[in-house]
């Protein structure tokens, strides 16, 4: 039985995570810059520390720390930290690996489907370019650093995440909100795709790809059909029994807002599922409209 470390793990990724391995009767650890917990402990990537007694019986890492990319407006300082949060805490964690003895032996990295910039509507798989913007740029970082896991034997797997759907946090509570009390939006002409996958799928591949020691390797995390922006807002609005007509929001519009973060809502991500799929995993939620119907059952 696997003994995990988790680290971004009370984000609400992380926060769902712990209550999936709860269920599995999967001991795990924490890593945080304030441990309130018994099984929290201190780290500080700034200072280069970690107490190292969270690696105690450990076998497995699950990375998920990193600064929010959409919290705030990419300044330099935020950019900075952006991506100083994700190579900087990898860093930290392969320098100890390398240097102490320790029982790990497999570790997942997260990253972002992000990292293939604006495709339009050419599908993209986990041999795609990576692309030439600032997000591309995070993934390109972040994975090199976790890919360096592989030269100490460890299992090194990296899940390019897509937009993660919950009832509670993320970016479609503040979409059902606009939906309620006006009518739906879409951004530009709407025909960016969306690799979007429900909270329960992404949790779930974590711990599949924890379980099953022959996957390694880079894999999208997304559901196997991914939707345009108009036909996400589309379907949140019949769901939700809205039929006014929504309003496009123009690009030039979105940029004056958002500076370069537009790029989060204007790139276009066809991201293919179908290496995971062929690992083993079954989705779940395979359909945006099987998934809402759960996400929006008590709205």
């Amino acid at each position: 039985m696997p003994k995990i470390i988790i680290t971004g793990g009370n984000g609400f990724i992380g926060k769902s995570l712990q209550y999936l391995l709860k269920q599995n009767d999967i001991e795990f650890n924490i890593l945080t810059r304030n441990p309130k917990k018994e099984n929290e402990y201190r780290w500080n990537i700034e200072d280069g520390y970690i107490d190292e007694n969270v690696f105690n019986n450990a076998t497995a890492i699950i990375h998920l720390a990193g600064e929010n990319i959409g919290s705030k407006r990419w300044s330099s300082a935020q950019r900075k930290l952006i991506i100083d949060s994700r190579v900087n805490s990898t860093k930290l964690l392969y320098n100890f690996l390398s240097k102490q003895k320790h029982t790990i032996n497999t570790f997942i990295g997260a990253s972002g489907a992000g990292i293939y910039g604006d495709g339009k509507d050419t599908w993209q798989n986990e041999d795609t370019a990576a692309g030439n913007d600032f997000l591309a740029d995070v993934c390109v970082a972040w994975e090199s650093e976790a890919k360096k896991m592989q030269s100490l034997n460890i299992r090194t797997a990296i899940l390019r995440t897509g937009i993660v759907l919950d009832k509670d946090y993320g970016v479609l509570p503040k979409i059902i909100q606009s939906t309620k009390y006006s009518i739906g939006t879409y951004f530009s002409d709407g025909k960016q795709y969306m690799p979007w996958i429900h909270l329960d799928d992404i949790i779930a591949i974590y711990l599949y790809t924890i379980q099953n020691n022959n996957i390694s390797g880079i894999f999208n995390a997304v559901a196997p059909n991914p939707v345009s922006n108009k036909e996400f807002s589309d379907k949140i609005s019949l769901k939700l029994e809205k039929h006014l007509p929504p309003i496009a929001v123009p690009s030039f519009a979105l940029k004056i807002a958002l500076g370069e973060m537009v790029i989060i809502l204007l790139n276009s991500n066809r991201c293919s599922a179908n290496k995971i799929i062929n690992a083993g995993y079954q989705f779940k939620y395979i359909n945006l409209d099987n998934a809402l119907d759960n996400l929006l059952i008590q709205q």
